[in-house]
């Protein structure tokens, strides 16, 4: 996926970073060892903590379509289940798939359901490539 950078912000030795994706905003630490520049497209890889299944709601709506969106500190994500293995993996673009690991899992989740969750952003690294 690609991300253009619109802010970055440095506090406690880290880097974060925001920025804009073909389906919205999203903010996380920055691991590269070059620093970010305001402005720049980089393509970027996610990782995204353990969630439990409690953050995670099924969405039933006949309009949906996959976005990420910052706001108040965190980071929501709406994408599609496309395959369940040992993690679940959710699709949020023809070109971004995240691969989830969920805790007190009830396998309620199926496979092409339509998911969403929220993470506080500084659970959320950005590794560019």
């Amino acid at each position: 996926m690609r991300v253009i950078i619109t802010n970055i912000e440095n506090r406690d030795n880290h880097i974060y970073v925001t920025g804009k994706t073909a389906i919205g905003s999203i903010k996380g630490r920055w691991y590269y060892r070059e620093s970010p520049i305001l402005g720049e497209t980089y393509f970027f890889e996610l990782s995204i903590d353990e969630l439990d299944r409690n953050e995670i709601s099924v969405i039933n709506d006949i309009t949906f379509c996959p976005s990420v969106n910052f706001s108040d500190n965190k980071d929501r994500f709406e994408g599609i289940c496309e395959e369940i293995d040992d993690v679940y993996v959710i699709r949020f673009s023809d070109d971004w798939i995240e691969m989830l690991s969920i805790k007190n899992d009830n396998f309620s989740i199926k496979r092409g359901d339509a998911v969403s969750f929220s993470i506080d952003y500084d659970l959320i690294g950005i590794y560019p490539y």
